[in-house]
């Protein structure tokens, strides 16, 4: 492949991509917070969040059954990328925004502090988090919809600027997606 192809289709790609970046953390007061980085084209999402055009600080409450080791836990953090897909439709900005004004919403991925299955950031569980994007984001964000601060339904996942809507129903003809994206 020539570096002038290479080079086009990687701007005809960032074209495509939305530039909104989610990442996680916890403070030293044992409170979680989502993060969100807007680049240019999406400033305005930011704005719409949290009133400044780069970067927002989401408050997340702390998911009560996913503070142990049960059943549904087990299932994400052993399943995700199998049970849990990426259906490669883009999420819209409006979606988002309405997910996490919500409140009503808990962001895992494969270091999270949840994960009391298989242990902090194993192999198994990291592989199955990545095998989510194919761009090779190291820590992809999956962000799931919660009801009375119980985890519910997948809903995105967050492939660095990329964020696609997610999907418990496995079925779904990925190459066909992925050919579709841009």
């Amino acid at each position: 492949m020539s570096m002038k192809f290479l080079c086009l289709l990687i701007f005809f790609f960032s074209l495509q991509s939305k530039a909104i970046v989610f990442y996680n953390e916890w403070t030293f007061d044992f409170e979680k917070k989502l993060n969100v980085a807007c680049f240019e084209q999406d400033g305005d999402f930011c704005h719409r969040l949290c009133g400044d055009f780069e970067d927002c600080q989401v408050d997340e409450p702390v998911c009560e059954n996913c503070v142990a080791n049960n059943l549904l836990m087990t299932k994400i953090f052993f399943d995700m990328g199998r049970e849990y897909v990426n259906t490669y439709e883009f999420a819209q900005n409006d979606e988002l925004l309405e997910l996490l004004r919500s409140g009503e919403f808990v962001s895992l991925d494969s270091r999270s502090v949840y994960n009391l299955v298989t242990g902090h950031d194993s192999a198994r569980v990291q592989e199955g988090f990545q095998s989510l994007c194919y761009n090779g984001v190291g820590y992809p964000l999956v962000l799931f919809s919660t009801k009375r601060n119980r985890i519910d339904k997948v809903k995105f996942v967050s492939c660095g600027v990329d964020t696609f809507h997610m999907s418990d129903e496995p079925n779904i003809d990925f190459e066909n997606a992925k050919a579709n994206l841009y």
